[in-house]
């Protein structure tokens, strides 16, 4: 009965172990040549994993911003927060209307600042 426990304990084990490697293979870190840090600032169509709940979100927030004009002030005020929790200064005039240069030029001196701070120059 020993022998039987021990055998089933290491079949579910092993099962666990392999079920685990492609739940970790599932959930690679953001592929910064294809998406960029912030998940959907450049979006390619050839995905190799599905966006994280926050990936989701900033998708979301650019879409909807560039579709719905109610929806902009909510994506300067987001892109605002970025700013402060990062000790970068905020456009003090950012357009009233949706602009795609201007959230991509924010988001990319973002990342710039965020480089010199970790020390990461790729």
């Amino acid at each position: 009965m020993i022998v039987l426990l021990l055998i089933l304990a290491i079949v579910a084990t092993i099962s666990l172990i392999v079920s685990s490697f492609g739940a970790i293979n599932d959930v690679t870190p953001t592929e910064m040549e294809s998406r960029g840090r912030w998940g959907v600032v450049s979006w390619q169509w050839q995905r190799t994993r599905r966006l994280d709940a926050h990936e989701r979100r900033w998708q979301t927030a650019l879409i909807t911003a560039a579709k719905q004009p109610t929806r902009w002030p909510d994506l300067i005020a987001e892109i605002e927060r970025l700013e402060r929790s990062a000790d970068v200064a905020s456009d003090p005039a950012p357009p009233s209307t949706h602009d795609a240069a201007w959230v991509d030029a924010r988001l990319t001196a973002l990342e710039q600042h965020l480089d010199t701070l970790t020390g990461d120059n790729t």
